[in-house]
């Protein structure tokens, strides 16, 4: 009789803590958030599928932390996506073969191109990486290592390209080039 009373005692302690009331097991706590996501594409011509991307988060001054993020392109468009591990300043670096969108084929190399963004916590993002952000990279990092924040600098850099542009190019107002896609179905940029 000991040995049934003492079974049924363990079972029903068993069956108190294996229970989950949809908790983290263990902790009581509730279910992790959905992680948030940025999406994107890399684009000169669209990178091809299953390119590599690398997102590096950096400090405030622009300097490399040991985080990184490894995703690839998903799609023929350059698309891709990564959750994030942290908000604030990163590198975002595509790098593989691209459609020539004049030729209309595979380029005969591979091809890197960078973008810096600042990842916020908002559940929508894009950071698209093309060509005008890659122009920008070295200078966006210059400016952060003078102690500039990555907004104002991104923005600057933004700025200083344009007036360079400004005899073949009309400048455009509050424009991100990381809102740019080759792509746009909006039709907005």
């Amino acid at each position: 009789m000991k040995k049934l009373i003492l079974g049924l005692m363990i079972s029903c302690v068993l069956n108190l803590f294996g229970c989950n009331s949809g908790g983290i097991e263990g902790s009581g706590g509730q279910e992790p958030q959905q992680p948030t996501t940025v999406g994107g594409a890399a684009q000169k011509g669209p990178f091809v599928i299953g390119s590599s991307i690398t997102i590096s988060y950096l400090d405030i001054d622009g300097s490399a932390t040991s985080i990184n993020t490894q995703t690839q392109t998903t799609d023929s468009i350059g698309n891709f996506s990564f959750a994030i591990e942290q908000t604030g300043p990163a590198q975002i670096q595509a790098k593989g073969y691209h459609l020539n969108e004049i030729t209309g084929e595979l380029s005969s190399g591979e091809l890197t191109l960078r973008a810096i963004y600042n990842i916020s916590s908002d559940d929508e993002q894009a950071a698209f990486v093309n060509i005008l952000t890659h122009l920008i990279h070295n200078r966006v990092l210059t400016l952060m290592a003078n102690n500039l924040d990555i907004n104002t600098a991104i923005s600057q850099a933004q700025n200083e390209l344009l007036e360079g542009l400004a005899p073949v190019l009309d400048k455009p107002n509050d424009l991100l080039f990381t809102s740019l896609s080759v792509y746009n179905v909006e039709g907005s940029d």
